[in-house]
């Protein structure tokens, strides 16, 4: 794998090909009712899913090939291009066989894993709570404290998770003030 500037700007490149640019075209499809223009990216996003999944076994073996990653570009580039109806090739060639052969078994798993989620999400609903609360209050406080109005004379909120002892009062705490003068 080619390190420094270059692999990063290959990375990009690649990105924004491969997922910034369809993004766009997806939404811009939506948004005009483009039925046709619909159904190319539908096949786009189910040829680019699959062929990251392949990517995600075989990049460390296909990286070493020279030039893997401009070829990687030329492909993602004659997928979208509508002259070349890359994506509907894949995907009628490829794809939609591979899936109606094998429908029942993809569905099968799509459905128990869809209710194993599910139960996860049921069985760990406070925790989940939890977890949204705290990234919420996080993402507030940032916000705050980038917008300026956080004030930088005040002590910072105690964020420490409270615990059980945290929360009892101690001797300091019984006292009242007429006990505290004698």
């Amino acid at each position: 794998m080619a390190a420094g500037p270059a692999r990063s700007l290959g990375d990009w490149l690649e990105f924004t090909v491969g997922v910034g640019f369809p993004v766009y075209s997806t939404f811009k499809a939506i948004e005009q009712h483009e039925q046709q223009e619909q159904e190319q990216w539908l096949m786009y996003w189910g040829v680019y899913g699959c062929f990251h999944v392949v990517e995600v076994f075989s990049d460390k073996l296909l990286f070493w090939f020279p030039h893997y990653h401009l070829a990687k570009l030329a492909f993602l580039i004659w997928l979208q291009l509508p002259i070349s109806n890359g994506a509907r090739h894949c995907f009628m060639r490829f794809m939609r066989p591979f899936c109606l052969r094998h429908q029942n078994r993809l569905d099968s798993i799509v459905d128990g894993t869809r209710n194993e989620i599910n139960k996860f999400v049921v069985a760990h609903q406070q925790e989940i709570q939890f977890v949204h609360n705290a990234a919420h209050k996080l993402i507030t406080t940032v916000q705050q404290n980038i917008m300026g109005n956080g004030s930088s004379d005040q002590p910072a909120p105690d964020s420490r998770p409270r615990r059980a002892l945290d929360s009892a009062p101690s001797d300091a705490d019984t006292f009242t003030d007429d006990e505290h003068e004698q």
